[in-house]
């Protein structure tokens, strides 16, 4: 999956002013309601337990994808990454997200992590929201292509050899891990289809 990284350097430019300074729009309704929520939260946690067996479990029948490789990926190469890892923003939606990049400011400010890496993902106003969320609509779109109504998902983890809360303003983006997720329907039950992950700055 090559995806040019200058789309995000544009949504991370429209962000990184003040703090708190402009509410984000509410999240769009979980697919069949709370379910896919509920499996997302399961699944990010089971990522992120230090014990690997239950993340291959659940991860058998999941296409897995770098963000920078055409090429399928393992599922050992995705669980070295988010063993151990910490959970900053975990969102679901129909479709492409339209409220992406504030929902991410609104967990991320949330999270206990420094106040440079909060800047990052804070839109200064709300042309810069809108801006963002533009921004970020278009990347999904362009590394997932749900379908409109297709359930899908975006985590965003710490890595385990972060060294939060020192992290300076001028390495953050190697500590950040984003997983991409599309969905599917498996009899009465909502689970993950797709996960591309990666971190989209620093290409790995």
């Amino acid at each position: 999956m090559r995806l040019i990284p200058t789309v995000l350097v544009m949504l991370l430019c429209c962000c990184g002013t003040s703090l708190g300074q402009t509410p984000a729009p509410a999240a769009e309704p979980a697919p069949e309601g709370a379910e896919w929520g509920h499996y997302i939260a399961a699944l990010a946690a089971t990522l992120c337990n230090t014990d690997p067996e239950p993340a291959m479990l659940l991860l058998r029948d999941v296409e897995l994808a770098s963000l920078y490789s055409s090429e399928t990926a393992r599922d050992a190469a995705l669980i070295s990454q988010t063993n151990g890892a910490t959970i900053l923003a975990c969102r679901v939606y129909r479709g492409v997200p339209q409220t992406l990049a504030g929902d991410l400011a609104e967990d991320i400010n949330a999270a206990d992590v420094p106040a440079s890496l909060k800047r990052r993902y804070t839109p200064a106003d709300s042309v810069a929201l809108r801006d963002a969320n533009r921004i970020a609509a278009e990347w999904i779109d362009e590394v997932l292509r749900p379908q409109t109504d297709q359930p899908t998902a975006v985590v965003v983890l710490r890595r385990r050899d972060s060294v939060l809360p020192s992290l300076s303003e001028s390495n953050w983006d190697s500590q950040i891990l984003f997983l991409l997720i599309s969905g599917r329907i498996d009899g009465t039950a909502t689970v993950a289809q797709r996960i591309v992950y990666g971190n989209p700055v620093v290409g790995r």
